[in-house]
């Protein structure tokens, strides 16, 4: 019986009816691997099938894959196991490498002279942080972290008024995705009807001057682009995973929404002070937000639950912070208060897409969302 015949017979005999809780909140393609887990060549084989992979496993390339899926799934394996309160699972990164998922998406970390060079123009860093002996920049105000608990009992959620998430493919192009996530939630926010074209994540890798392109950029150049620039509808300007030749912003018949960003809000070590830590959460309220996080091999294997593992207190990610919320203890997860964050690595990566990092004292631990957030963006139009 080929491998493509019994997956399709045990996907038409899956129905909802399986007892454990746990089990009924798997998906589809989890539910099948789970009928190949004594059979890692099989399992290998199906999951090749069912996330599309172009490569021939019955070659020197797919051998060297199948030793990598062996690997993460023995890591999959074991991480489960343990009392958790999230998840791993197979998806389609799982043949890749740690080093290889990162520079396949393009996740370089963000240094200390990036940062300041991006940091120069924003009124919260002044000349008097800079340390001349440490070459580095100081915290403003002590980071001595709040109670924020009250804020955490209010679950913000966007969901409602974003596009669907999609796959930014082998360009490192997460800043662009965050951006348009947060300009598009915050417009639907603001005005009736919501967008029936969304905004062009190709025009941002394209035309932006101030960042890279597929090689990386960072949020206050991204929402200042857009001061001086109309959006161009996703379907006039669509997105290929990679950068363009040219900018085609100017081309003749190129359809404009008119509309552009005015203003928008930001914090710097925003956990630093109880100021900083409300207008995070005030910014939250106002719409989705862009963060930069420390995506590290949790992530890269991350299938469901409270995200909460030991991050660097590096940045190489942008995703978008939707809001907070807080789950009880159940019989398949540990509970606690996260933060609801959307990924641009498609829906077949997390929950759908998404990713619940958990809300932590230690900012590190939250994989230092509360570092960098934009948000709040106004619009002008004509």
């Amino acid at each position: 019986m080929s491998i493509q015949f019994k997956c399709l017979m045990i996907i038409a005999a899956f129905t909802m009816t399986l007892s454990s809780k746990c089990v009924v909140k798997k998906d589809l393609k989890t539910t099948i691997y789970d009928q190949f887990a004594g059979d890692t060549k099989t399992l290998f084989k199906v999951w090749h099938l069912l996330n599309e992979k172009t490569y021939d496993y019955n070659t020197e390339q797919g051998i060297k894959k199948y030793i990598t899926f062996k690997k993460n799934l023995k890591i999959i394996n074991e991480h489960n196991l343990t009392d958790s309160s999230y998840k791993k699972g197979l998806n389609h990164l799982t043949d890749m490498t740690e080093e290889e998922v990162k520079e396949f998406y393009g996740l370089k970390p963000i240094t200390l002279n990036d940062i300041k060079n991006n940091l120069r123009s924003l009124r919260a860093v002044s000349l008097d942080d800079f340390n001349e002996d440490e070459e580095e920049l100081m915290p403003i105000n002590a980071p001595v972290r709040g109670d924020v608990s009250e804020h955490i009992h209010v679950p913000v959620n966007h969901l409602d008024n974003m596009r669907p998430i999609r796959n930014q493919g082998q360009c490192g192009s997460c800043w662009a995705y965050t951006t348009l996530a947060v300009m598009e939630g915050s417009y639907n926010k603001q005005y009736d009807p919501d967008l029936t074209d969304w905004w062009s994540t190709q025009q941002s890798v394209d035309c932006d001057a101030g960042n890279g392109g597929c090689n990386g950029g960072w949020f206050y150049n991204a929402f200042n682009f857009y001061k001086s620039n109309d959006f161009i509808p996703d379907a006039a300007y669509s997105y290929k995973g990679a950068k363009g030749p040219t900018c085609r912003n100017k081309e003749t018949g190129m359809k404009h929404s008119k509309v552009k960003v005015a203003s928008f809000d930001y914090c710097y070590s925003c956990q630093g002070s109880a100021t900083n830590q409300a207008k995070f959460n005030t910014m939250l309220q106002a719409g989705p937000m862009g963060v930069a996080v420390d995506a590290n091999a949790h992530w890269f294997s991350y299938s469901n639950g409270i995200l909460d593992c030991a991050c660097s207190s590096g940045i190489n990610h942008a995703v978008t912070c939707i809001g907070y919320g807080e789950t009880a203890e159940d019989e398949c997860n540990k509970g606690g208060k996260y933060f609801i964050v959307r990924n641009s690595w498609g829906t077949g990566w997390g929950e759908q897409g998404y990713v619940r990092v958990a809300h932590k004292d230690t900012n590190s631990n939250s994989c230092n969302i509360e570092n960098y957030a934009f948000g709040n963006v106004k619009f002008k139009t004509g």
